[in-house]
């Protein structure tokens, strides 16, 4: 099977930073034995941000396929590729931290998504910006600034889940980290803001991926997705003799079960070729 999954975009802070990118990753996995149903998710796990009036961006949610149902305790991701369930991870972008009208904040930029992902941006004495997640780690949650007005840091990103944004106990929040093979960390708050360009909250890291061997990753080609490419093996009419795992869909999309194939496409012997992409408006 040949998949393609593309993480979500973070989200712009309120008067602040831009979030950042998404990844599109592409590759072969092999299905581990036994295997009966896959579980698609899109553009879920992003952190959330902290704040009140004023308010950060939420880090873009990842993508992948699974071999368990997320929405069961027993669907526990580790981060370790002999354990996890998860064959293919696109991450998603960090969130931008806030601003204000009169004292906008574009330096505190989401990081972008990829195999290692980017640390959010941040202003001088501001809130630091959320750390990327790695192949082996979480993105650290950034630091508080250091000022009055008991600003609360970012939290730290989970295998599979972004960091949020922390609070800076006023009206501008950090953003919340991007979700991955391990998730970004959330972006420091910060209690003011400087007109001279300084203070201010962070932006949210972007979340790694998990690229299977041999596979691609790079910026986000469009909108969050995964797409699943695979071969019925040949036959009478092209489909007689082969398995079609059934594919399922589970967190935020409907459930599809026994997708099937045209078995008259090519002629006998030869093999058919499907493609299922999976988006967020999946009908």
């Amino acid at each position: 099977m040949i998949f393609t999954a593309t993480g979500g975009a973070g989200n712009n802070g309120t008067n602040g930073g831009v979030g950042g990118a998404g990844s599109t990753v592409t590759g072969t996995a092999n299905v581990p034995a036994g295997t009966t149903t896959l579980y698609v998710n899109v553009a879920t796990g992003g952190g959330t941000a902290g704040g009140s009036f004023a308010e950060g961006g939420a880090g873009g949610g990842a993508s992948d396929v699974r071999t368990c149902d997320s929405t069961s305790p027993s669907c526990f991701l580790t981060g370790n590729t002999a354990t996890d369930p998860r064959l293919i991870v696109a991450g998603g972008g960090g969130g931008g931290g806030a601003g204000v009208d009169l004292y906008p904040a574009p330096e505190a930029t989401g990081g972008d998504a990829g195999v290692t992902g980017e640390t959010g941006g941040s202003r001088p004495n501001g809130g630091g910006g959320g750390g990327g997640g790695t192949q082996a780690t979480p993105g650290a949650g950034g630091a508080a600034c250091p000022v009055a007005g008991l600003p609360v840091p970012g939290t730290p990103g989970t295998p599979g889940g972004g960091g949020t944004g922390g609070n800076g106990g006023g009206p501008m929040s950090g953003g919340g980290g991007g979700a991955g093979w391990f998730g970004g960390g959330g972006g420091g708050g910060c209690g003011e803001i400087l007109s001279n360009g300084t203070e201010g909250p962070g932006g949210g890291g972007g979340g790694s991926n998990r690229v299977p061997a041999g596979g691609t990753s790079g910026p986000a080609t469009g909108p969050a997705a995964v797409t699943i490419t695979y071969e019925q093996a040949g036959g009478n009419n092209g489909g007689g003799n082969g398995s079609l795992l059934p594919i399922s869909l589970s967190g935020i999309l409907p459930m599809y079960n026994n997708i099937s194939v045209n078995h008259n496409v090519k002629s006998p012997g030869a093999s058919n070729t499907t493609t299922q992409r999976f988006g967020l408006n999946t009908p």
